[in-house]
């Protein structure tokens, strides 16, 4: 019941980073994958679908349009020649170059938003408190 109060927060959450990552031609979601692989040059689709909390259908419909646009790659681990790699391309470093100050912008409004809205609470709760103590 609690998780399902909060989706349509996160799908308007959601929402707000893929209209603001729209000029970049990514979603949310993709750049969370882009993360992923730009931090970690050695992780499989198993094991960025574990890192991401999906499956790996989920993963390769997400990395499908980032290999269309030449954002990220599938390269042949140096270890074991059995093993593809997901890695991120020079244009999909350039593109989350871009898109790094762009989450850090939207998330440090979101965490503005969410003193604000926790001041008004602790505001409201010692206005109760106050009011329950003159009782």
């Amino acid at each position: 019941m609690l998780l399902s109060q909060h989706q349509p927060r996160r799908q308007a959450l959601n929402r707000r980073f893929d209209e603001a990552f729209r000029p970049l031609g990514i979603s949310s979601a993709q750049f969370s994958v882009m993360v992923l692989i730009g931090d970690d040059r050695r992780l499989s689709v198993g094991q960025l679908a574990s890192r991401l909390g999906c499956d790996r259908t989920t993963v390769t419909a997400l990395l499908k349009p980032l290999l269309r646009k030449s954002l990220a790659e599938i390269s042949v681990d140096s270890r074991d020649s059995r093993r593809r790699n997901v890695v991120l391309a020079e244009a999909g470093a350039v593109v989350l170059r871009q898109a790094l100050p762009i989450w850090r912008q939207l998330t440090a409004r979101m965490g503005e938003t969410v003193a604000s809205s926790e001041q008004d609470l602790i505001a409201v709760l010692r206005g109760f408190s106050a009011g329950r103590r003159g009782s």
